[in-house]
């Protein structure tokens, strides 16, 4: 038996699928070692923040919950990560009670980092320090597997290329399917494909395999009912995909394809990389394949130089696409991006009244 036995460790997870993936990783990592995984916020001895930095709302939101579960319990210890982490390490060492700050490619090493830091053994640790695998997901009926680390597209605004790192990371098939067949022989029919930059998948290893072929490998695993794949790039949705997700019986006919701006102006100062006729080319092959599809998108509100004509030009795409579901979020600068220091800001009362609209 475990000295860490007896204690209680509880994960609060903030930002993107693939956050939720890695905390599943790390609490699996945790009650191998013996700890006891309690609700996010019940009483603990060990607190993990898997922080998210996407936008200024997401950093005030990772310290709230700092400051919440100190108070909660301040003797706690309390495990900081995430890409919170990765952009201002040391501002986040200086909130009181962070007992321990991990890097994004230190997650699964959790258990060993714990260890180290409270000078107790566990040979139950020991034995299975750097295991990246999950087995279940905690309080979930359907299970998120990651397949895919990193982007290089290097979006003008976004900030994840150089906290999550800017080289794509392809998981091997072999270990994609020993997961799923894992998950599923423990009651989980439904699975998510989720990366980073998902749709990069197999760009590394030479494009040997690509995500239309995981599906399809994944897709014959017996007890599995149901595939969904996360976020994707308009530009990443080849005609292999689209036949494969409209021919194949267990692919759920929803996709969630990020637009950002109707604006070709705008999308060229995002580096987006596509236009707005591009855009909708992709969402006609989606829809000729599969009639029923429900297709759901990201828009970005008052990115600097956005101008009443830019909004109206997107306001008529998603006028014309009609989706399902809009995620509307207003532009938040940070720091080391290039839209950081771009000119002509749009005014903080017009970006709320054309979210509304």
């Amino acid at each position: 038996m475990s000295e860490n036995q007896s204690l209680k460790a509880a994960f609060i997870t903030l930002g993107c699928k693939v956050n939720q993936y890695e905390t599943q990783v790390m609490r699996e990592s945790l009650e191998r070692t013996g700890y006891c995984i309690v609700e996010p916020y019940d009483l603990a001895d060990v607190y993990v923040i898997n922080t998210c930095t996407v936008t200024g709302v997401s950093d005030r939101k990772s310290r709230q919950v700092i400051r919440k579960v100190y108070n909660i319990n301040p003797k706690a210890i309390i495990i900081v990560t995430g890409c919170y982490v990765e952009r201002i390490p040391d501002e986040i060492k200086k909130i009181p009670g962070v007992s321990l700050t991990l890097s994004n490619s230190q997650k699964h090493r959790i258990g060993e980092f714990l260890l180290n830091l409270t000078g107790k053994s566990s040979k139950i640790c020991n034995n299975s320090l750097d295991r990246n695998f999950i087995t279940k997901f905690e309080s979930q009926t359907r299970a998120l597997v990651k397949i895919e680390d990193g982007c290089d597209s290097f979006c003008t605004y976004c900030i994840i290329p150089y906290v999550r790192g800017a080289s794509i990371h392809s998981r091997l098939l072999e270990d994609i399917v020993h997961e799923v067949k894992t998950l599923a022989s423990n009651g989980y029919s439904e699975v998510v494909l989720t990366g980073i930059h998902l749709g990069a998948y197999g760009r590394d290893i030479g494009n040997r395999v690509k995500l239309h072929n995981v599906i399809k490998t994944i897709h014959d695993i017996n007890g599995i009912e149901r595939i969904r794949i996360s976020s994707i790039e308009p530009m990443d949705i080849t005609h292999e995909l689209i036949n494969e997700i409209a021919s194949l019986p267990k692919c759920a006919h929803h996709l969630h394809i990020s637009l950002q701006s109707g604006s070709d102006k705008i999308l060229k100062l995002m580096n987006r990389g596509y236009t707005s006729s591009e855009f909708e080319s992709v969402i006609k092959s989606v829809k000729n394949a599969m009639p029923d599809v429900g297709i759901s998108t990201d828009v970005m509100v008052g990115f600097p130089g956005e101008t009443d004509e830019d909004f109206f030009d997107t306001l008529q795409l998603i006028e014309r696409v009609r989706f399902c579901r809009l995620h509307v979020f207003p532009y938040s600068p940070r720091q080391g991006t290039p839209a950081a220091k771009f000119p002509n800001p749009v005014q903080n009362s017009v970006i709320s009244q054309r979210s509304k609209e």
